[in-house]
């Protein structure tokens, strides 16, 4: 008897939950602050460096990690990732789970900002009783962060940097943050400032680039702060570290060619 008047109550409780989360004064000025899409186009980077990986092989071996991961996907196409010194070193392989076709950048950033209008809807309140707040939170969180929906793969874009250094089973922060690191640029900047760059540095993390007319800054990822990108030394590998690396390509391309013909 218990359950069966629990259940009620909390699907009454989910569709309240969200009708005050979408339609509060934040989530309605967040869905009507402009989405600058336009100013967010795919980075760029330095292409002219050596041991440069085919993008074909790139987007093979992304492909193949992914299905290991999720089954069914669609990708999206890769995102170029920087050095320090703006070189291209990694691509950033976006995922839809399931059947395709990927999602426009405006329909992913829609459910990212529904999702963030749904964390701060618990924070402030709007939850369940005590005992169904944490899970509330969770299913908030993990709809802000498309688990569940995407995943992204991290691919090197030479040969002599370990071919897959990270995986994420979420978005990937060009969708996830790229509208609000370009506010903060904005803030600072003034004007309409362009992404130009993304840089990857691996666990000191992943930098937006924003130039407006002769300036331009740097912005945190994650923790949306302004600051400059850090210089890295990078060691030169070592021939026997080089053979390793070229047998570890030579290994993911094989299976990635070997299963080529699986499903999509």
């Amino acid at each position: 008897m218990e359950s069966s008047v629990k259940r009620p109550t909390m699907i009454l409780f989910i569709a309240t939950y969200l009708f005050i989360a979408l339609s509060s004064p934040m989530a309605t000025a967040q869905e009507r602050m402009m989405l600058p899409e336009k100013y967010l186009e795919l980075p760029t980077a330095n292409m002219d460096v050596q041991n440069l990986v085919p993008l074909g092989i790139v987007k093979k071996v992304a492909l193949h990690k992914a299905r290991e991961l999720w089954g069914q996907v669609t990708p999206g196409e890769p995102i170029a990732l920087s050095d320090e010194d703006g070189n291209l070193a990694y691509y950033m392989c976006p995922f839809h789970i399931g059947p395709g076709p990927f999602p426009e950048y405006k329909q992913i950033v829609k459910g990212v900002r529904q999702g963030r209008s749904l964390v701060n809807a618990v924070q402030k309140g709007y939850a369940p009783p005590r005992s169904d707040h944490q899970k509330a939170l969770k299913d908030a969180k993990s709809k802000a962060l498309g688990i569940g929906e995407y995943g992204t793969v991290y691919v090197a874009a030479t040969y002599d940097r370990f071919p897959i250094p990270l995986v994420s089973h979420y978005l990937a922060p060009y969708y996830l943050k790229g509208d609000l690191a370009w506010q903060k640029a904005k803030e600072v900047l003034g004007g309409n400032p362009r992404l130009i760059r993304m840089h990857f540095l691996g666990e000191r993390g992943t930098y937006f680039e924003f130039e407006s007319g002769s300036n331009s800054v740097t912005v945190h990822a994650h923790s949306l702060h302004v600051e400059p990108v850090q210089r890295m030394q990078r060691t030169v590998p070592s021939q026997e570290h080089l053979k390793h690396l070229k047998d570890e390509w030579n290994r993911l391309v094989e299976d990635a060619t070997l299963t080529e013909g699986g499903g999509s």
